[in-house]
């Protein structure tokens, strides 16, 4: 190990050890040849392609921006093909660092990322949150080469320093934070659910006026009487509901410059 790219043993935990990142994982680059898929490759329905653009803040990759390529090109590429629960890591560009975990069947990287695979499951646990935590992203920084557009490569990856507490704890740790996982998760797909059913209110609240065409119309109230009574029951000449106008955003509100 290369000790002067590593903090010292003292600020570990007792029984916790330093490793070089290639001592627990191996790195697989996407193919940079002639097979390296190409726009006309690109298809709507297909195996997945995956970019940096497509990792998210969640460190999940997004299926709703995923670009896909063609079976056949697929097969053709030499390497850089994931399995689920790989590490996908930025190695180049204002997104250096930036990681995911795989859960595609099968798929394929782009140049600007590095496929981490480690040599057991739980370590792969471990190195994906090690990895994408504040000290773990401030390795990139660290390790970049300096040049005008961030750069890393396998070789740099390689040597990365983790810390290693004993397998116990080890599983433990990963535990904890699987599970803090899975909870972010659910709240950020409640917080998807809420926000599309609060865009949906207001389109028939404001946009389609659906109280009021309801009313208009006779049919049963679906809101409760309090809101109910909210709304007018008939649509003006301009068909908005009656008694409501249209104003400039300026009445309301001022710009500070």
């Amino acid at each position: 190990m290369n000790d002067d790219r590593k903090t010292s043993n003292e600020e570990l935990p007792k029984h916790w050890s330093w490793a070089d990142l290639e001592e627990i994982a191996t790195f697989i680059n996407g193919d940079r040849g002639k097979n390296y898929p190409s726009q006309s490759d690109r298809v709507t329905y297909g195996v997945p392609f995956i970019n940096t653009g497509h990792i998210e803040p969640s460190g999940r990759l997004s299926r709703e921006r995923m670009d896909y390529i063609t079976r056949d090109r697929f097969e053709k590429l030499g390497s850089g093909k994931v399995k689920v629960g790989d590490i996908v890591y930025c190695l180049r560009g204002s997104t250096i660092g930036k990681i995911a975990r795989n859960e595609f069947p099968e798929g394929a990287i782009a140049s600007s990322l590095i496929i981490i695979r480690a040599k057991t499951t739980i370590l792969q646990d471990f190195i994906y949150h090690y990895l994408a935590s504040p000290i773990g992203q401030s390795l990139a920084k660290k390790f970049d080469n300096g040049s005008a557009q961030p750069n890393l490569s396998a070789r740099v990856l390689s040597k990365y320093p983790i810390p290693l507490p004993p397998e116990e704890e080890l599983h433990s740790i990963c535990q904890v934070l699987g599970a803090l996982d899975d909870k972010i998760e659910l709240n950020r797909r409640m917080n998807e659910t809420l926000e599309a059913m609060a865009r949906a209110i207001f389109k028939d609240w404001f946009v389609d006026f659906g109280p009021t065409r309801a009313k208009a119309e006779g049919r049963t109230p679906y809101l409760a009487p309090e809101l109910w009574n909210l709304f007018p029951d008939a649509l003006d000449d301009d068909g908005k509901p009656v008694g409501w106008e249209t104003r400039p955003l300026k009445d309301f509100f001022s710009i500070v410059g």
